[in-house]
């Protein structure tokens, strides 16, 4: 009777490998049950995105932080190239065959708050030697409020605080008069060192609109010095605002002149009638 139940027993239990109890899973032919093996292949895959991820995330946290450092330290990011994935590209309709487009230079041994727009600088380079007591009398504080009111115009207003940088820079850079009428300054060496303390901003249009304001001042004055200077009583001293403080002045001596005269004259006439 026990070897008649052997068999059944056999038969009834199932397959060797059910006999963790849980009797769930089935066994393929390999040997591994078909479920858990799905399970762990998809438990590995996640595994691994996750780890691609982070470490993609992690690069470009890395990256990031140089291009900060760099920018901090020389006022220039990072200038590595960035890959875009030939899916991005394909979205953004970039063929692979399409030229590249180059990158504008950027000289980053200029800092960052003194760089021009490209070629504007080569404007005003020129320095230029002329008599001007006008000009070569100014102090630093006087010059950068006039060329900061001169260059902004109406707007100058609106920046107190950046007319309080500019005289502070002309004066720790002893920007004078003197420096522009000797040759020592461009107008581009007055733009820059006017706006050497304002680190923290672009001044390309800044830039641009002192140089070109300081070279109109400089060439007025140089063709008005030349032209103008013998009736100015015989000295280069042009400059718009002493030019009218002289033409006020002569008025007033003229007029002080004709009614001396005319006293004397009325003093004769009383000498000869006596």
């Amino acid at each position: 009777m026990q070897s008649g139940r052997a068999p059944a027993g056999g038969a009834a239990g199932g397959s060797p490998g059910s006999h963790d109890g849980g009797g769930g899973s089935s066994v393929l032919p390999g040997g591994g049950t078909g479920g858990r093996s799905l399970e762990d292949t998809g438990s590995r895959s996640a595994a691994q995105m996750q780890r691609v991820h982070t470490g993609l995330m992690h690069a470009n946290a890395m990256r990031a932080a140089d291009g900060v450092s760099r920018l901090i330290a020389t006022g220039a990011g990072s200038t590595d190239g960035v890959r875009v994935g030939a899916a991005a590209a394909a979205r953004a309709g970039v063929r692979e065959d399409a030229p590249a487009v180059p990158a504008t230079p950027i000289d980053s041994a200029t800092p960052f708050h003194l760089r021009w727009k490209a070629g504007e600088r080569r404007k005003y380079e020129g320095v230029v030697t002329f008599e001007c007591p006008a000009i070569s009398a100014l102090s630093p504080e006087e010059l950068a409020r006039k060329v900061f009111r001169g260059a902004l115009g109406v707007q100058a207003a609106v920046f107190p605080a950046m007319e309080q940088d500019f005289i502070q820079a002309a004066t720790d850079n002893f920007l004078i008069g003197m420096n522009i009428t000797c040759g020592v300054v461009s107008p581009a060496d007055v733009a820059e060192q006017l706006v050497s303390r304002r680190t923290m901003f672009s001044n390309s249009n800044l830039l641009s609109l002192i140089g070109c304001w300081v070279k109109k001042y400089i060439d007025s004055n140089v063709t008005a010095s030349q032209v103008l200077g013998v009736s100015l009583g015989g000295e280069a001293t042009w400059d718009s605002e002493l030019a009218t403080a002289t033409g006020g002045s002569s008025q007033r001596r003229g007029s002080a002149r004709s009614r001396q005269g005319g006293s004397g004259g009325g003093d004769e006439e009383d000498n000869d009638d006596d």
